[in-house]
């Protein structure tokens, strides 16, 4: 006897194999986020989203993901994003903006 379904089907999802690999990869050996950055969490991690003042803020409670930046290293504690920049909250190192070109 077949089984009654619940909820609804939905169409497969293509290309989102990388993304997901990349959030298992930060749980794992990191990811790069460019040739000389990294980020790599170490236990779980605590995210709160909102938007306040057309801005997305992202904060994050320990533990933080470590960003390694060349041979500098920091904690990620929060990223606020607009449509013209993402200003990036690191621990023990400078904060970093963003342009956003397109």
């Amino acid at each position: 006897m077949n089984e009654p379904k619940t909820g609804f089907d939905m169409d497969p999802i293509e290309d989102a194999r990388d993304t997901i690999n990349k959030v298992f990869a930060l749980f794992t050996d990191g990811i790069d986020l460019d040739k000389r950055t990294s980020l790599k969490a170490d236990g779980p991690l605590s995210v709160m989203l909102y938007v306040e003042d057309d801005t997305l803020v992202v904060t994050l409670d320990e533990p933080y993901p470590e960003i390694k930046y060349s041979f500098f290293s920091g904690e990620l504690k929060a990223i606020r994003v607009t449509r013209e920049a993402i200003d990036i909250e690191l621990g023990g190192l400078p904060d970093v903006t963003i342009e956003v070109l397109s």
